[in-house]
């Protein structure tokens, strides 16, 4: 089984994960009611990590529908070179790490973290030119 499939249900349940994570923290704040009603009602921001975690989150899911279709592209492609595999993992695994920088405030490495996963998304892209 090619590589780029375990990163794509990794990274499945990667964003799984992160909405589970960030819907705790949500009903930490806003409390139990709140979670369980209608949600009719203006829902008060969150502060703190929860809201880093959900700013993560939000990020993740910019960024993800691009490494779907790269990594859908590189599965589709019988010649695709192992450099855009490599760079999928990579993508996969600066999300995982700006995950927990971002949450803790950790800045200038959650911005590195950030970074490297848009220049794996564009060596994904490259990578899939090149051939």
């Amino acid at each position: 089984m090619p590589s780029l499939i375990y990163v794509i249900v990794i990274s499945v349940l990667f964003g799984i994960g992160q909405l589970l994570v960030v819907a705790y923290f949500a009903q930490c704040q806003r409390g139990f009611r709140w979670a369980a009603g209608s949600r009719d009602q203006e829902r008060p921001p969150l502060t703190g990590v929860a809201a880093r975690l959900e700013r993560a989150q939000r990020n993740f899911f910019e960024t993800y529908a691009f490494f779907i279709a790269l990594a859908l592209v590189l599965l589709w492609l019988p010649d695709a070179s192992d450099y855009g595999a490599l760079f999928a993992w990579l993508y996969l695994a600066s999300r995982i790490l700006y995950l927990p920088l971002y949450a803790i405030g950790v800045g200038p490495w959650r911005s590195l973290s950030w970074l490297l996963a848009m220049l794996s998304l564009v060596g994904m892209a490259i990578s899939i030119l090149w051939l």
